[in-house]
């Protein structure tokens, strides 16, 4: 099935992608080379008619892909925790910069409903912004559960300098 949202799947697209569960998205390379670093620049030559598989599902590259054209920016308003943290490692995997940083404020609206996967996911992507904001919000949290998630230097700065 070829997704029929515009622009996901303009007609004079020059790249195919296909989502883990078969949704095709036809996308024009010049956009995914101007707002993302993961994705091969556009005079890069390729078949037009390969199609690049994704391990995302569909919506959550519905989502992706509509940050990449000048267009109003899609709402993240209705998406349950567990999308926008799908979307959220999808952004950081392809450097979606704009999704992002999207991600990130609306985690932190959200935060609530899982501080300790917040914590984990800001501490893969370097994220110590929201490293540091989610510290108060963890304190009643088992020093052994932090550590699991915490880098060793990580670790060390959160309990304090006499560790």
């Amino acid at each position: 099935m070829f997704h029929d949202q515009i622009p996901v799947n303009a007609p004079d697209a020059d790249v195919t992608i296909r989502s883990s569960d078969n949704v095709y998205f036809k996308l024009h390379k010049k956009y995914l080379e101007c707002t993302t670093a993961a994705f091969p620049p556009a005079e890069l030559v390729t078949d037009a008619k390969e199609i690049v598989h994704l391990t995302e599902g569909g919506d959550t590259l519905d989502i992706l892909f509509q940050a990449i054209y000048p267009r109003p920016f899609p709402s993240l308003k209705d998406l349950e925790f567990d999308e926008i943290m799908l979307l959220a490692e999808a952004a950081e995997k392809y450097q979606v910069f704009s999704m992002i940083y999207a991600c990130k404020i609306h985690l932190r609206c959200v935060q609530i409903h899982s501080r300790r996967r917040l914590l984990a996911h800001a501490v893969k992507h370097d994220d110590l912004e929201m490293v540091r904001e989610l510290q108060p919000l963890l304190i009643n949290i088992p020093l052994s559960e932090v550590a699991d998630i915490l880098p060793y230097e990580s670790f060390k700065s959160w309990v304090g300098p006499s560790i």
